[in-house]
């Protein structure tokens, strides 16, 4: 690895011990690494930046900065005050549980990636598969080394119109496949909330939010199956969203007439 600057964020927390495994491996290594994090759990907080709330970044040690907003605000806020020279590269995570399919939408950790490459800063979000439903040890070292040991081959691709999103297995197969998106079903289950009565204001909670499954038969290649065949997955996202390209022809047609 020739030396870099390198951002790091997550959305589990500045503490988090994915984030922090990262920076100790990629600070050994030479590079000039700085955290920047959110000051608590922003899991499922997607792309949303505090536009209409004020944002504090706060120095917690010499490189390390805790954020009072979401993983995107890290990348925006952090970058809008100069706390360091533009960054070589973003590198958001490691996230505690898979980021595949559907994930995509909703995770921060995807998000703070795909914010920095807004602002055109090669950037990639990582997973880990997370251990606990099975009862085993948390080890973020398998995400570290895949990341290390195939860092200068991946470089090149987390820059332009897309970056990458990594998902790493506990105990994944040497190499890795590239994964493509697939939709997943959350078995979400809204129930009234414990102050829920007749009252005109309703709060819902979400209840027995389990571990998502595929929708349909996939297709053998897509992201979560990869992953749960014991395969590294690494996936480049557009940066902006496709269009339905079918529909456009269509709908370019039906503009003329």
């Amino acid at each position: 690895m020739s030396h870099m600057k390198i951002l790091m964020t997550n959305d589990d927390g500045y503490d988090a011990g994915g984030v922090l495994a990262l920076e100790s491996a990629f600070s050994q290594a030479g590079h000039d690494v700085y955290v920047c994090a959110p000051d608590s759990q922003r899991s499922a907080n997607s792309h949303c930046i505090s536009m209409h709330t004020g944002v504090q970044i706060r120095k917690v040690k010499e490189h390390h900065y805790m954020c009072s907003g979401t993983p995107a605000d890290c990348i925006l806020f952090f970058l809008g005050n100069h706390m360091m020279e533009i960054p070589d590269l973003v590198i958001s995570g490691i996230n505690l549980g898979f980021n595949c399919g559907t994930d995509i939408v909703y995770s921060g950790t995807v998000a703070a990636a795909r914010e920095a490459a807004l602002h055109g800063i090669p950037s990639l979000a990582i997973s880990l598969e997370d251990p606990s439903y099975k009862g085993c040890n948390l080890d973020f070292s398998p995400a570290v080394k895949f990341l290390c040991d195939n860092f200068d081959a991946l470089l090149p691709f987390c820059s332009g119109k897309s970056f990458l999103n990594i998902n790493v297995p506990r105990n994944p197969r040497p190499g890795f496949k590239v994964g493509k998106v697939c939709f997943m079903d959350y078995k979400d289950n809204f129930v009234p909330g414990a102050d829920a009565s007749e009252a005109e204001d309703i709060h819902l909670d979400i209840s027995e939010w389990g571990h998502p499954e595929l929708m349909g038969d996939g297709c053998g290649d897509s992201d979560f199956e990869l992953v749960h065949e014991g395969w590294v997955s690494v996936t480049p996202l557009m940066v902006l969203p496709d269009m339905d390209r079918g529909k456009a022809g269509v709908l370019e047609q039906l503009g003329r007439t």
